[in-house]
Order: structure tokens, then C-alpha cells, then sequence
């Protein structure tokens, strides 16, 4: 007897939990209402989205030290970045001292790609250049 009840105290809990959460609720926080305000999804990311950020040529002087700096276009996101030597006249004195994000005013996030170069060289110069990989919105 005591198992019947249990029984039918489970099956009548059952019940009372399919009612109220039926579709015909007349709440509107339905668990099963087909409305999301969900945030749109990010498109792909393709060669489309990508592009490069070239800073141009930076002459590095004797005996002194010069940065490189590229900068994505405003709303585009820097993913990373490059330096480049293009041309020295040193005897290979000039030497990248430093590399990578730099933060933009205000402590946010950057969207500038820094090459820091150091020459010892006393008799020639370089020309030095940064490059950012940007993506497009």
C-alpha cells in the first residue's frame, strides 16, 4: 500500500510539473518561447577580413636607436606583426631591441604594431620598417 502511494504522489508530481510548464502559460518567460536576443555571430574570419599595415621606411642613425610603427585603420583589430631590415649599411651593427603591441593611450588595447631597433654602428645607417596584420570588421 505504501508503494501504491508513493506511486501515485510521483505520477501526480509529474503531472503538475508538465502543466506548468506547458506552452499554454500565459507568462512571458516561457522556457520554450522561440525569441532570442542573442548578439549576432562573428563572420569568418578569411583573406577577405585580413590585410597588412606597412609603417614605410624608418632611417636608424649611427650610433642611436629609432622605432618602426604600424597602425591598423580605427575599428580594425591587430592580430600581430612583423619587422624588417631593408636596407644596412652598418656591417649588421643594427639589432631589433624590442617588438610587439603597443598599448594605445589610456591603457586600452592596441591596435599599433612597435619595432624598436638599436645601431653601434658608427659609419653606416639602416632603414628598418614595421608591419601590422590587421583584421577588417
Amino acid at each position: 500500500m505504501k508503494t501504491l502511494a508513493i506511486v501515485l504522489a510521483s505520477s501526480l508530481a509529474g503531472a503538475l510539473v508538465v502543466v506548468a510548464c506547458s506552452d499554454d502559460s500565459p507568462t512571458p518567460a516561457d522556457a520554450d518561447a522561440g525569441a532570442c536576443n542573442c548578439p549576432s555571430a562573428e563572420p569568418p574570419i578569411n583573406a577577405a577580413r585580413l590585410h597588412r599595415v606597412d609603417s614605410g621606411p624608418v632611417t636608424v642613425p649611427l650610433a642611436s636607436s629609432a622605432e618602426a610603427v604600424a597602425l591598423c585603420p580605427t575599428g580594425e583589430l591587430l592580430l600581430g606583426g612583423s619587422c624588417y631590415i631593408d636596407q644596412d649599411e652598418t656591417a649588421q651593427q643594427v639589432a631589433l631591441k624590442e617588438a610587439g603591441m603597443a598599448p594605445e593611450a589610456g591603457g586600452t588595447s592596441g591596435t599599433a604594431w612597435t619595432c624598436a631597433y638599436g645601431n653601434q654602428s658608427t659609419v653606416g645607417t639602416a632603414m628598418v620598417r614595421a608591419q601590422a596584420l590587421c583584421l577588417r570588421p
